[in-house]
């Protein structure tokens, strides 16, 4: 019986760095904020300031800008904005 040789790995490449313009899902966002996406969906249609202003196209595609949700995780954590 023949030895296969063992398969050649491909080493670690680093990960991009996300694009600051990327659209976020619900999903992605309720991820960032740990909480689940339907806690996320609430936030966006009371106005919730814990969230950017979404961009829609049409009735059914809602996204948000990852640059404006990372913005508005950094000032609650440094205190400048109070959820509601």
């Amino acid at each position: 019986m023949e030895r296969r040789q063992p398969l050649r790995t491909v080493p670690d490449k680093p990960q991009p760095a996300h694009d600051p313009d990327e659209l976020m899902t619900y999903d992605d966002v309720a991820r960032l904020h740990k909480v689940k996406t339907h806690t996320a969906r609430a936030w966006a249609c009371s106005g919730d300031p814990r969230l950017p202003p979404a961009i829609t196209h049409g009735k059914n595609y809602v996204r948000f800008r990852r640059r404006d949700v990372l913005e508005r995780i950094d000032a609650m954590q440094r205190g400048e904005l109070v959820p509601a």
